[in-house]
């Protein structure tokens, strides 16, 4: 748009205002109303404020009117790359205030994306839309415009502050410190700087003292692993994961049980180990779960818990034909696909030292009853 046709908008506006305040004027004479009568206030700026000229806030979800089209293009014509990033800047500014951070997000692209050979607006550029990130929660992309603020203007206050909060929010203690400590250098009394360095040395101090605990944790949850896989090699316990060409040594993963209780192998204090082991019977499709078999058990022990004198009768054995007389106790062999059984005064850890056996959690007992 040229100045001519600048000048030709800015007549029409004015006529158009002129025209808007003749013609309430005539519908008031058409209403039959005095011209003495006093004009409502309340009226008079409603109607004054839903002209262009004067509006102060923009439906975008209605169409814009040729008048309000132009002072829009009006606004953002200049060919100042400063001043049109300050007309954004603007727009940014009311939206937030009204809290429409993304708008306002928008607004300020729009700005730093002119591209102004000003340092200090650029670095108000990108604070501000940290702020407006701040505020939606993106701490990761308002502390990087934090960065870039700086890079324009290195003592930026607004900017240091900020980058100390995004540090904060993201548990980055150290770094709000950090950011407190450069924003003090300048101000040091900065009232702001001291409450987040305050708090950030207090955050900074608690995070490290759960990371000690979390660490020591984890030292003795190794050592204690280390300890059951000791003792499991000492047994002469053949795992799965061992039999692997690609494995020269017992791993966790294979102490872990499939079965829904999340059972697993586990070391007392004197020293036993306890397995979770599963009893089968097939012949009816059924099973019993034990999750701490102590090695030293026998299985003539269990079985006469679950099938002896005063134990509940199964109800799937409606014939009460498994008793502990009558019950025989084998093992797999897996690579064999043979059955081995197993003396029922035998403890578990005879079974699981047999080198025939190979074990997967949990121990598969099969139980067969006698005919």
């Amino acid at each position: 748009m040229d100045d001519t046709e600048r000048k030709k908008l800015i007549e029409k506006l004015d006529d158009d205002l002129d025209g808007f305040i003749q013609s309430k004027i005539q519908e008031k004479a058409a209403r039959g109303e005095p011209e003495e009568k006093e004009v409502d206030y309340d009226t008079l700026v409603q109607e004054i404020e839903s002209h262009p000229a004067f509006m102060t806030e923009l439906d975008l979800s209605k169409p814009l009117s040729p008048e309000m089209q132009g002072l829009i293009a009006l606004k953002y014509e200049d060919d100042d790359p400063k001043e049109k990033a300050e007309s954004y800047k603007e727009d940014g500014n009311v939206n937030f205030k009204k809290k429409d951070y993304r708008l306002a997000i928008d607004n300020y692209n729009v700005a730093i994306q002119c591209k102004c050979d000003d340092k200090l607006l650029n670095a108000i550029l990108y604070t501000n839309r940290a702020t407006a990130q701040f505020y939606l929660g993106n701490n990761r992309s308002a502390l990087l415009d934090c960065v870039v603020a700086r890079k324009f203007k290195p003592d930026h206050m607004k900017a240091m502050i900020k980058g100390a909060q995004c540090c904060q929010e993201l548990k980055r203690f150290q770094d709000a410190m950090t950011w407190c400590d450069q924003g003090l250098l300048l101000d040091p009394g900065n009232e702001k700087l001291l409450q987040l360095r305050t708090k950030a040395e207090k955050l900074n101090k608690s995070q490290e003292r759960d990371l000690r605990k979390r660490a020591a944790a984890d030292r003795k949850k190794e050592a204690e692993h280390q300890q059951l896989l000791a003792a499991i090699k000492t047994r002469g316990v053949t795992l799965a994961s061992s039999q692997k060409p690609s494995s020269n040594s017992l791993l966790l993963t294979s102490l872990e049980s499939h079965h829904p209780s999340g059972a697993k192998v586990h070391l007392d204090q004197e020293g036993t180990l306890h397995w979770p082991v599963m009893f089968l019977y097939p012949e009816y499709q059924q099973t019993d779960y034990i999750e701490a078999f102590s090695e030293n058990s026998r299985f003539c022990d269990h079985i006469q818990a679950m099938f002896g004198t005063g134990a509940d009768t199964p109800p799937w054995d409606t014939g009460r034909t498994y008793t502990p007389d009558r019950i025989e106790i084998y093992y797999e062999e897996q690579q064999a696909k043979t059955l081995h059984q197993v003396d029922t005064d035998a403890t578990l850890s005879t079974v699981l030292s047999d080198s025939r056996y190979v074990d997967h959690l949990p121990v598969e007992v099969v139980n067969l009853c006698r005919k």
